[in-house]
């Protein structure tokens, strides 16, 4: 007789509660991106199983609650219907909704920020296509399960789980502490180079794609550096507008603002183009919505200025209002069209331009780089106007009237090649016009580089013929945490100008400098000889000289960034600059401004400077302090300023300054002017009294829309 045979065990029912089923996806999740080495799958499925773990832990306080309310439409909740799962489950919007008002669990705005945006990313991974970058996916990741385990440890006890939910837990917090330990690590890389930007200016602000506190927003770009996201400002306001109602007001803040649209942010990551536009176009990308925006700034000043010796009553003042306004047609993203114009008007002017009060460095208005560039009142100039492009996705095009600045430093850069006018340091923003050229920049991120050519179509007057036309090259290199960049520029029959600069952290300090070699003189050098006297000639008084270069220019510093409270951090810098074609003492100064060859900030021939610049106290932050003081070294000049700005009702920024001049009288930042009735090739010149300035006050209001 045969033996029986054995009967087969009969195999466990397999399955799942709804809260180890949440951890197991979120489990499963951080094994796909933890994988090593990781391929393109597991940043699939790495996002849409982190997804669907968080949203199930967050289905599991709903159904402690009441298991009904796991169904959209709680009136056709029923038990068959949970069993079979046979039903239309709540939707995320709902979720959320019935947390807070039925469990009372409120999930905070930034956290929902976080989760939401997984989310959309998993419809994306699910229903369409998705590009994204592995520095994104895991800080998102980092961030989303972070909110998951407090969650867990808030609102699911902890204690009372089974021993499988215990043990997935426990891994879950054992995984999360590699991806925690890689954003740590990158952050700490990063920052020098944040504490340098933000020496330079910029404002830090938290990404809308990795959620780090590493979104770079100046006059130059808008880049992350945690993910290297680039955004246009207007993609940015949107979503701010919508989700934070903060950045629209960041770009335009007084201090390293972001006054128009940042011209490299069209060249970041985004879909292949594979095939025409089909119906469905807007969807996969290849076609954008609204492709035309309108947007600009409006700027209301009022400043006065005390003159040394007279009543206050006499001061003058002056109420400048500047008026941006830009068209930004973007068909595609890889071809954008961009035009700007500005209007600037003073109600305390004359028609001519007459009537207006002094520069920042005390000087004559008709002196100061930061007016506008023509003298009539009200004045409308073009800014910018140009159109972008990419060739092959390799080369990046910009042609037309457009912002290029170089150079590392705060206050003085001697190698901006290629813009004529400088920049007043201590105007909240860049009022320069743009000039007309043609930009080529070749990204070599695998080598960490940038390469640049630029053909200058305004030389700084316009280019009439073949050979009046400028060319332009700079190269940018991260060497050993060291930004490197050099460049050279040649204009015409010009000889060539070059230039380096380079920003590195060392220690607890970031330090930058920047160098300028000039092979020629911009133009003469004047020497005085004589002393006015009245009925003097002028022409008697100075003689030319035609020095041979090269002529050297350098300006360097460094900051310290530290805590001053809990929570808000202040910056401190030094900066010095050393011109040689700059002057030693100020008795040349009315000479020059008789010649027109007066140049404040970079007059004297040796600079220095000190600043202060800090967060406030208030629980938003909306508010900054910085404290300055500049001195013409040359001719012992000083002026100190204390700026404050203020964001308030959401769109609406703030600012006050009070500034102090002191030192020598007649130096460049006390200029004063007391001139005899003189002659100048047979002309009359009347005498001038010009009172050194005691102290400037002045008041603002931005709007960006």
């Amino acid at each position: 007789m045969k033996d029986k045979a054995k009967a087969s065990p009969k195999p466990e029912p397999i399955g799942y509660e709804l809260f180890e089923n949440g951890l197991d996806f979120i489990l499963s999740g951080l094994e796909h991106l933890g994988s090593n080495p990781l391929a393109k799958r597991d940043y699939k499925f790495g996002i849409l199983h982190l997804a669907a773990g968080i949203e199930l832990i967050l289905k599991e306080r709903l159904r402690r609650e009441h298991w009904s309310l796991l169904f959209e439409n709680v009136d056709k909740a029923n038990t068959a219907a949970m069993t079979s799962g046979d039903f239309k489950s709540v939707t995320f919007e709902s979720l959320v909704d019935r947390l807070a008002g039925v469990a009372q669990v409120t999930i905070a705005k930034h956290e929902f920020q976080v989760i939401d945006d997984l989310r959309k990313r998993r419809n994306k991974v699910q229903h369409l296509h998705f590009t994204e970058t592995p520095e994104v996916i895991e800080s998102l990741a980092a961030k989303a399960v972070g909110f998951a385990i407090d969650f867990i440890k808030d609102e699911l006890s902890p204690k009372d789980m089974t021993s499988a939910e215990g043990s997935a837990f426990n891994t879950i917090k054992d995984k999360l502490k590699d991806f925690e330990a890689f954003v740590t690590k990158r952050l700490d890389h990063l920052k020098p180079i944040l504490a340098k930007a933000k020496k330079d200016g910029a404002t830090i602000v938290e990404c809308i794609r990795c959620f780090q506190e590493a979104l770079v927003v100046d006059g130059e770009e808008l880049k992350c550096r945690f993910c290297s996201s680039t955004f246009e400002p207007l993609e940015l306001a949107d979503d701010w507008a919508s989700q934070r109602l903060g950045l629209v007001l960041l770009l335009a803040a007084p201090v390293g603002a972001q006054d128009r649209p940042d011209e490299g942010s069209m060249f970041g990551a985004a879909p292949e183009v594979k095939e025409p536009p089909q119906p469905d176009a807007f969807t996969r990308g290849d076609a954008v919505d609204n492709p035309l925006s309108i947007g600009g700034r409006y700027w209301q000043r009022w400043q006065m200025s005390k003159p040394e010796g007279q009543a206050t009553s006499r001061s003058p003042v002056s109420a400048p209002l500047q008026f941006d306004a830009f068209m930004d047609a973007r068909p595609s993203d890889r071809v954008r069209g961009f035009v700007q114009g500005r209007l600037f008007y003073d109600p305390t002017r004359d028609r001519s331009g007459g009537g207006a009060v002094g520069s920042t460095s005390g000087a004559p208005l008709s002196l100061s780089s930061s007016v506008s560039p023509s003298q009539s009142n009200p004045n409308v100039a073009l800014d910018q106007a140009w159109l972008k492009f990419d060739i092959e996705r390799k080369v990046f095009v910009t042609a037309g009237k457009q912002h290029v600045k170089w150079g590392v430093s705060r206050f003085w850069n001697p190698t901006d090649f290629l813009n004529p006018a400088r920049r007043d340091p201590l105007v909240g923003s860049d009022q320069r016009l743009g000039n007309t050229m043609v930009k080529f920049s070749v990204p070599l991120e695998d080598k960490e580089a940038n390469l640049t050519a630029l053909i200058l179509l305004d030389n700084p007057r316009p280019a009439g013929t073949l050979g009046q036309t400028g060319a332009a090259f700079r190269a940018e290199k991260v060497f050993h945490g060291a930004e490197l960049g050099a460049e050279a520029v040649a204009r015409g029959n010009l000889t060539p100008s070059y230039g380096a600069d380079v920003s590195m952290p060392l220690g607890p300090f970031d330090v930058y400098a920047e160098a300028a070699v000039q092979t020629q003189a911009p133009g003469p050098r004047f020497r005085r000889t004589g002393t006015p006297t009245t009925g003097a000639n002028i022409a008697t008084l100075f003689a030319v000289d035609n020095p041979k270069g090269p002529f050297y220019q350098a300006s360097g510093g460094g900051t310290y960034t530290f805590a001053w409270q809990a929570n808000r951090t202040a910056t401190a810098g030094v900066e010095y600059f050393y011109n040689e074609l700059g002057y030693d003492g100020a008795d040349i100064y009315p000479l020059l401004i008789f010649l027109g060859s007066y140049q404040p900030f970079y007059t004297g021939r040796h600079y220095g400077a000190f600043y202060v610049t800090a967060e406030g106290p208030d629980a938003g932050k909306h508010t900054t302090y910085t404290f300055s003081t500049l001195s013409n070294l040359s001719d012992g000049s000083f002026i100190s300023r204390i700026d404050f700005a203020w964001r308030f009702l959401t769109y609406l920024t703030f600012e006050a300054f009070a500034d102090q001049h002191f030192g020598t009288r007649g130096g460049e930042f006390r200029f004063a002017l007391n001139t005899p009735a003189l002659t100048y090739n047979g002309a009359a010149v009347a005498p001038i009294n010009l009172p050194a300035t005691v102290y400037d006050l002045g008041v603002g209001l931005r709007l960006s829309f």
